[in-house]
């Protein structure tokens, strides 16, 4: 993408998902991060960048391969991606100001660019289609993850609620038409939301039913625990007739007025 483009035109511009990122900038966006970045070795197996720590970098895979991995339940991780050469990462804990959510390992020796968060923060600035250009990384990125956690549905049936929020499980199945039960643990209690084509009919828990059940399980957060099962769904309803999205939009506002 050629200097001096209006940020309508970069707004325009496709993204070349196999183009290297920094053939992708203005040249003078190319030559400030190469005079700014600093070059760094990783040997086959050693992380790069660490989930849940404080973003410092933003970084270019020079050589090498990586790969990019998430946390599906205490301790165990899924592979969520493989970074090639000249693949950038990094940007979105900069961007949102926030902890990593994944953790990036060399799969074999890795030469890496990588510039610190005050020099990323003018590198952006001076340049807003670069901007623009790392929003379309990662919403292609969320695009490939948001495809990984359906496949995962599919698959191996059982995830975490850090990496996967249930709502967010919902949604899929909404999207997708799934029939089938969605089992909930935390530490200390459990229940299920049952889907008939993507409706969701019915929410249960230990001493709940219906919408206070919906509004409990996701209540719960991010530490739960849940597995997927399409041989067992309840015989009655006990949630209205309403569209998964809607239940569930209704149940967090509850949530978020009671301060629950």
């Amino acid at each position: 993408m050629a200097s001096g483009k209006s940020l309508a035109s970069w707004i325009r511009a496709p993204y070349e998902k196999e183009k290297p990122f920094l053939s992708q900038i203005p040249r003078e966006a190319h030559d400030f991060f190469i005079l700014k970045a600093k070059i760094q070795e990783f040997d086959a197996g050693e992380s790069i960048l660490i989930e849940g720590t404080e973003g410092k970098h933003f970084f270019v895979l020079q050589s090498g391969r990586a790969q990019v991995c998430g946390e599906v339940y205490k301790g165990q991780t899924t592979e969520v991606a493989v970074l090639e050469k000249g693949s950038c990462f990094g940007e979105m804990s900069l961007i949102s100001d926030e902890f990593t959510s994944n953790t990036v390992l060399a799969m074999e020796d890795c030469t890496v660019l990588l510039m610190n968060k005050a020099d990323f923060v003018k590198f952006v600035s001076d340049n807003p289609g670069v901007l623009i250009l790392l929003y379309k990384i990662m919403a292609d990125r969320l695009r490939v993850k948001n495809q990984a956690y359906s496949s995962i549905l599919r698959t191996s049936l059982m995830g975490h609620g850090k990496v996967i929020p249930v709502e967010d499980v919902a949604q899929t199945f909404e999207k997708n038409a799934y029939t089938a039960t969605l089992f909930v643990n935390n530490d200390d209690e459990g229940g299920f939301l049952a889907f008939k084509k993507g409706q969701l009919f019915c929410a249960q828990t230990e001493n709940a039913g219906g919408a206070d059940a919906l509004g409990q399980i996701l209540a719960w957060g991010g530490d739960v625990f849940f597995r997927v099962d399409d041989t067992q769904l309840p015989d009655k309803a006990n949630l209205p007739k309403a569209s998964t999205t809607s239940l569930i939009l209704d149940a967090m506002r509850y949530i978020d007025e009671s301060g629950r």
